[in-house]
């Protein structure tokens, strides 16, 4: 039932996102990572980005959605600065950059630092 749906979904046109993949990995789709909890660890945060990102590529799937920049923020766990710009860090070598927060919900200095990376 999952392959039918992302393979109904792929018509609309490449790179588009799906939530689940299974047996898809022929397809020029991006899936996405589950969401990931604005924290540092491996339970889930920062430091699972990777490793479900080498996960995934694994099974096969290289157009890894990684979550957005930050994470998601729930439960009123906003990232701090420090932890924005290295999750962006990480994501600059994954293949797409989504925001969950932009660097002027912060301050300056995190402004100048996420522009030195994109300009």
């Amino acid at each position: 039932m999952t392959a039918e749906y992302v393979r109904a979904c792929a018509i609309f046109g490449d790179y588009i996102e799906v939530r689940a993949g299974w047996g898809t990995q022929d397809l020029p789709v991006f899936v996405r990572m589950i969401d990931k909890d604005s924290r540092w660890g491996l339970n889930n945060g920062l430091r699972s980005l990777v490793t479900t990102l080498l996960q995934m590529n694994m099974n096969g799937y290289t157009m890894v959605l990684p979550d957005m920049v930050g994470g998601n923020g729930y439960e009123d766990e906003r990232p701090s600065a420090e932890m924005f710009i290295r999750w962006l860090q990480a994501n600059t070598f994954m293949p797409n950059i989504q925001f969950s927060y932009v660097p002027w919900d912060f301050d300056d200095d995190t402004v100048s630092l996420y522009g030195d990376k994109f300009n």
